[in-house]
């Protein structure tokens, strides 16, 4: 079975992303938030530089800067009608982030520890579906609703299946939790190809409390 993309796998892309220059490709996503479902797009653009990220949906927009090895440089978030916003910034080994809620404002700052951060981890971690069953990796994700850091860890789980267009396709699952709190309580689920392509997501934006929310590929042909 052949999953047909609009656009180059990971390695492919970062490859010719660093010799012919930036490269701009589209992803495109039908999400499921409990009740309420939306399209979602990303852009991506490859360059020698890095990587960019831009995110839309109804909801929000987010824009991402990542050096090449898909460690996060700088993002940015607002929602739909700009009441709530932040930026963060990579300086050095730590992470400083300004927000705005309405009219209050807030800042913050965070020492890495030397982890990366993944602000786009569904990006991200196409590295870690690229190895092999166990393989782990610990990063730093701020939550946009209240700026606060989170240290995560990612596992390859293995082999698995995503069903796309009605299809179940072969993937690898990474199952991501945040450090500390038992996997029963809370983890999310990306799939990816074998070739590292992001398929989809599974799992809460938030707390245990916050409702499940499904994300899926709409750009992929499958033959």
């Amino acid at each position: 079975m052949i999953i047909r993309s609009v656009f180059l796998t990971l390695s492919l892309s970062l490859a010719l992303g660093a010799s012919l220059g930036a490269q701009r490709t589209s992803y495109s996503f039908q999400e499921e938030f409990g009740k309420n479902s939306w399209t979602g797009f990303y852009v991506v653009e490859l360059s020698r530089a890095g990587v960019g990220l831009e995110y839309r949906s109804p909801l929000e927009e987010h824009i991402i800067s990542l050096d090449p090895a898909l460690d996060g440089r700088s993002w940015s978030w607002v929602v739909e009608d700009g009441s709530s916003r932040a930026t963060a910034q990579r300086r050095g080994g730590s992470l400083a982030v300004e927000a705005q809620f309405g009219k209050k404002k807030r800042s913050a700052e965070l020492d890495l520890g030397g982890l990366p951060w993944y602000q786009g981890p569904d990006y991200s971690l196409a590295l870690l579906a690229r190895k092999g069953k166990g393989a782990e990796q610990g990063f730093w994700m701020i939550l946009p609703q209240d700026i606060s850091f989170h240290k995560m860890r990612g596992r390859n789980a293995g082999p698995d299946s995503f069903t796309l267009s009605g299809v179940a396709v072969p993937a690898v699952r990474i199952v991501l939790v945040v450090q500390g709190i038992p996997e029963l309580i809370w983890k999310n689920e990306y799939w990816y190809s074998p070739e590292g392509e992001y398929l989809g997501f599974r799992g809460r934006r938030g707390g245990p409390w916050e409702p499940l929310a499904k994300i899926w590929r709409t750009d992929l042909k499958i033959d």
